[in-house]
């Protein structure tokens, strides 16, 4: 049954991959000549930000820092260590930063898969459960229609769709999936075998480091460790007191380092106000309806599941059920108290969560079935339930397979998921003949792709205009003068001096500015061009 179970899953997972990565490779072949694909097409913004953090690692840097403007003071968090710790990677074996963020990506794709396949096998006995969860995990979705006002999932972002979740989605994303399923893993084992200890250590390990990638999957850690006790006496089960003491130990440990991340998301990135921009930047509220809609029929399975409740001795089963009822308080309820966007309650591994429920669920339907039919009708019913389930998110698996082939298609000017080359070209020269504490000046585009390709610091980006800071018209102005040459040549160097600004880039956004003009200020010396882009030496 193993080697046949274990063929299943490698079949599923392989063409899990190879739909969510093809659609890439494709978009490096057939990238128009002049375009650089940075591999991403919806997310390319995102992506900027994630490589800019990166650059700071591959500068030796341990300490994450804003590096959008020059007009804010500098002051570093431990946040976003993730992507510091990969662009050492990149410096200690002297690799291209981008190609470590998409070799690591696929790299924690496949931890992933394994950790799913390796609770699945755990927690599930039956060749059915096993089987159905796979499945369900893998490419479960919500009920879609081929109209789109019926359509609930395409109002969710790509990361919470089949081919984005568990395989091409944010490293933070998946990284706080992988540990947070690996924390109630191994917090179950410790539960069932208290002298197992190191379970326990390792559980309070991967916790808290989900509560600094992705808070929102720490606190349906703090839910199901909460619950855990009340359900088990609900189902007329024993808790002890050392049970519940590790349990508040464990709680405690999960949450303390959110005290930390609120601090720096108040404090230290507070002028910048970019997380509460963020969460405003593309509202989604589903209804009610569109919300069972969205999780599908796994959903509906996963309810069956409650069918061994007070039955089941595993207490990985009483981790996990929780998440069926407070996933949907935390959209409706914890998404305003909390002034977090709904969406992020969908980027957290909930679709695991119930995938593996409704394995479970499949099991007690089949239980049930073999009462009444016998072994080749049950399997029969069990394959077309699972069948029309999946199928019936047909419309969200095409579209997501559709949205992940780059379309190229973005205002031209203006894309983060390919800009020209020639831009590209010109930030890795800045990046090999500048310091990293070089300023940079350039409009509002340059200002995101320069320090996610160069490592310099700017003097502003659309960051800035995103998070409103009272300061933003001063940011801007100035450079607006500077471009169109209504700055005298004094002032203008005054204005470079009191900015420290270095290097001066122009390319078609600076051009539009400068209304196709060079700019012609005398201490300037052109060090780079290539087409339309140029590099400016401040002497």
């Amino acid at each position: 049954m193993n080697r046949w179970t274990n063929s299943i899953f490698l079949f599923l997972a392989g063409l899990l991959l190879l739909f969510s990565y093809g659609p890439m490779f494709w978009g490096y072949v057939h990238a128009p000549q002049n375009r650089f694909y940075v591999g991403v097409d919806d997310f390319g913004l995102d992506t900027m930000g994630n490589l800019s953090t990166m650059m700071q690692g591959y500068e030796g840097k341990w300490l994450g820092y804003f590096n959008y403007t020059t007009a804010i003071e500098e002051r570093p968090s431990i946040l976003k260590f993730e992507y510091i710790f990969l662009g050492h990677v990149a410096r200690l074996f002297h690799l291209e930063p981008l190609l470590v963020f998409h070799l690591s990506r696929i790299i924690l794709a496949l931890v992933y898969l394994f950790v799913i396949k390796k609770i699945i096998d755990f927690f599930l006995v039956s060749t059915s459960g096993r089987i159905a969860a796979y499945v369900f995990v893998l490419f479960g979705t919500g009920i879609t229609l081929p109209w789109e006002k019926y359509s609930v999932m395409q109002s969710v972002v790509i990361d919470a769709t089949v081919l984005g979740r568990l395989t091409r989605s944010a490293h933070h994303y998946m990284a706080a999936g992988v540990l947070t399923l690996v924390s109630l893993y191994s917090l179950s084992i410790f539960l069932d075998n208290e002298k197992k200890t190191r379970f326990f250590v390792w559980s309070i390990i991967s916790a808290m480091l989900v509560s600094f990638l992705y808070a929102p999957s720490a606190i349906f850690l703090a839910i199901s460790a909460v619950t855990f006790p009340l359900l088990r006496l609900i189902g007329h089960m024993r808790i002890g007191k050392k049970e519940l003491l590790f349990l508040v130990l464990y709680v405690f440990c999960l949450l303390f380092p959110i005290v930390y991340v609120r601090y720096v998301v108040a404090v230290v990135w507070g002028e910048l106000n970019l997380t509460s921009a963020m969460e405003k930047l593309n509202p989604f509220s589903p209804s009610i309806v569109g919300y069972f809609f969205g999780l599908g029929g796994v959903y509906l399975v996963s309810m069956f599941s409650l069918a061994r409740f007070g039955k089941e001795k595993k207490s990985l089963y009483y981790l996990l059920l929780p998440w069926l009822l407070f996933h949907s308080i935390a959209v409706y309820l914890f998404s305003g108290m909390l002034d977090v966007n709904a969406v992020r309650w969908f980027l957290t591994p909930y679709a695991v969560v119930f995938g593996i429920l409704a394995g479970k669920g499949m099991e007690n339907i089949v239980t049930l079935l073999v009462r009444y039919f016998d072994k080749a009708k049950t399997w029969f019913i069990v394959i077309g339930l699972v069948g029309i389930i999946i199928l019936s998110g047909w419309w969200s698996l095409k579209t997501s397979f559709r949205k992940a082939i780059p379309c190229f298609c973005n205002l031209p000017n203006y894309d983060y998921g390919y800009p020209k080359k020639e831009v590209v070209d010109a930030l890795i020269w800045l990046r090999a003949n500048s310091q990293p504490k070089d300023v940079v000046l350039s409009d509002y585009y340059g200002g995101v792709l320069i320090p996610a390709f160069s490592g310099n610091k700017v003097v502003t980006s659309w960051w800035i205009g995103l998070g409103k800071i009272p300061s933003y018209p001063e940011i801007i102005q100035p450079i607006v003068w500077f471009y169109k040459g209504m700055m005298s040549e004094e002032s203008a160097r005054l204005y470079l001096s009191e900015h420290h600004i270095r290097y001066v880039f122009f390319s078609d956004q600076e051009r539009n500015l400068a209304a196709g003009q060079k700019i012609f200020y005398p201490f300037l010396k052109e060090v780079y061009q290539q087409g339309g882009t140029v590099v400016y030496l401040v002497e």
